[in-house]
């Protein structure tokens, strides 16, 4: 993976506010057993052999809609659009883009 807080179904886990309390690893390294239990989005993609959910041509499933849109834990569909970014502009520019908004607010 190209980073170690790129998060296989789209969360930016750099900005994840469980990260560092709960010693999280990030996705990639959590395998998909994150601090709070197995990752159901996570283990699929593992199965496909995907770096992430936005190289499956089933995205987004009703799985990671479920995941994306969950009652108190949910983004409102952020990471169902960082996939689609991560896939139209590559990772690594779009953590340079989003770097440059931060730095801009």
């Amino acid at each position: 993976m190209a980073n170690p807080y790129m998060a296989r179904c789209g969360i930016d886990c750099e900005a994840c506010k469980y990260r560092e309390p709960e010693g999280c690893p990030g996705c990639p390294a959590a395998a998909g057993k994150p601090f709070w239990g197995e990752c159901a989005v996570a283990t699929c993609c593992i199965e496909r052999e995907h770096e992430h959910c936005g190289k499956c041509a089933d995205m987004p499933c009703p799985t990671l809609v479920k995941f994306a849109f969950e009652e108190g834990e949910g983004d409102q569909g952020e990471r169902i659009r960082n996939l689609h970014a991560w896939n139209a502009e590559g990772y690594t520019h779009w953590c340079a883009r989003k770097a440059k908004r931060t730095e801009n607010d």
